[in-house]
């Protein structure tokens, strides 16, 4: 698989070539015709800032009087609700409380799906239906915002085993059963807080754009692995109409 690579070395203009990308993505869905506008949204510390960045940004505070914006969150930590460590809990902060949201600065305020609480069997089960009832039995995205380890992980997908077993176990398949697609799955990290949630890889391989966001040179080794045609989780979450956004620094 060929993914685009694009560097920046400025955390300005890595910003503000994401920031485009999401504007193009959703005048298109617009130019389609559109009433909403589906993303899945990455967790973790790379993509904070951008998120900031979105929900500050008047051009998407004009758009948002176009197309309703729904957000997603492509994986959560099986952590209290009210943890730091939880990633809703980040991108609610963001896009949906205090005078700063986008739920303030937008004309129409975003709507934001969240992990249920608790068990996280459960919790796969529910985010499932809520994925299938909002989207249709064969959803996609129109956009992905997706994150990068070192170890070439990408949401809760933390192996190649994780990606395989999220299409063979069927009782981490949505309720949907001609389409037989897994759309949430429960993992394990090899960090803590080990205990995961995340939508599966095809689901996140459907979206019409992926933005992988990486950042930090202690990433290099990894991205160019990728580059070369290495698999990884991340290779089997994207299509290769995929894009990295690398900031260098």
């Amino acid at each position: 698989m060929s993914i685009a690579l694009r560097r920046f070395s400025d955390d300005a203009a890595w910003k503000g070539a994401i920031l485009a990308c999401f504007e193009e993505a959703l005048k298109a869905a617009i130019d389609r015709g559109q009433k909403a506008f589906h993303a899945s949204l990455a967790g973790g510390s790379t993509p904070e800032p951008v998120y900031r960045a979105l929900a500050a940004a008047p051009s998407l505070a004009a758009l948002s009087t176009d197309i309703l914006i729904h957000l997603w969150v492509g994986d959560e930590r099986d952590v209290e609700a009210t943890s730091p460590l939880r990633n809703g809990r980040m991108i609610a902060g963001i896009f949906m409380e205090g005078p700063v949201s986008a739920a303030m600065r937008w004309n129409r305020s975003p709507v934001l799906h969240l992990w249920p609480k608790g068990d996280r069997i459960a919790a796969c089960a529910t985010y499932a239906r809520e994925i299938e009832d909002t989207l249709g039995p064969n959803p996609e995205f129109d956009l992905a915002i997706l994150g990068m380890g070192a170890d070439g992980h990408t949401a809760g997908l933390f192996s190649l085993a994780d990606v395989a077993d999220s299409a063979a176990n069927p009782a981490r398949h949505a309720t949907a059963p001609q389409t037989a697609t897994p759309f949430t799955l429960s993992t394990v990290a090899p960090s803590e807080p080990r205990l995961r949630m995340t939508m599966g890889a095809s689901l996140l391989k459907r979206s019409l754009v992926s933005m992988i966001l990486v950042r930090g040179k202690g990433k290099a080794a990894i991205l160019a692995a990728i580059l070369k045609g290495g698999e990884f989780p991340l290779t089997a979450a994207v299509n290769s109409d995929a894009e990295f956004f690398y900031l260098e620094e």
